[in-house]
């Protein structure tokens, strides 16, 4: 079978429109839940909200200022970082530390309850994500930002 050339144009961009699509708000619930579930603190980051990323950048840069921030730095992490180590330190690699020292981080299991669209905030579409874990409800709220829905706890 042989495709004329506009249906053929027709059908790459209906195909494209339909890869550029963002994730429903659920969908993108669905997929924070699974990384906590597996314990892929990256993947978990890589859907974080600008502003998130925004503060634990500021709220890293305040601990790396001094000794005493340094020290609590590792203590909080449970580890032994050299000084330029914990100054090579990314947001992102903070944030990963951070939650590997979480003891529940990938062994407690959530259970997605539903999506709740909230009207909050005259800047940002948000949604409240109600999961369950070890028989108690829990609280994550979503903002669209750029057309992307993401997980912000800076909200």
């Amino acid at each position: 079978m042989r495709l004329s050339i506009p249906f053929a144009v027709v059908i790459l961009a209906l195909a494209q429109q339909a890869c550029s699509r963002s994730h429903s708000v659920e969908d993108t619930a669905a997929d924070i839940i699974s990384a906590v579930n597996s314990g892929d603190s990256r993947a978990l980051w890589a859907m974080t909200s600008t502003r998130s990323k925004n503060t634990l950048s500021e709220q890293l840069s305040g601990l790396k200022s001094n000794l005493a921030g340094r020290e609590h730095l590792n203590r909080y992490l449970g580890l032994e970082l050299s000084d330029s180590e914990i100054e090579s330190l990314t947001a992102e690699d903070f944030f990963v530390h951070m939650m590997a020292s979480d003891p529940g981080w990938g062994v407690q299991q959530l259970e997605l309850v539903r999506v709740e669209l909230v009207d909050v905030d005259d800047d940002y579409e948000v949604a409240r994500v109600i999961y369950q874990a070890e028989g108690k409800d829990g609280v994550n709220i979503l903002i669209k930002e750029d057309g992307q829905w993401r997980f912000d706890y800076d909200f």
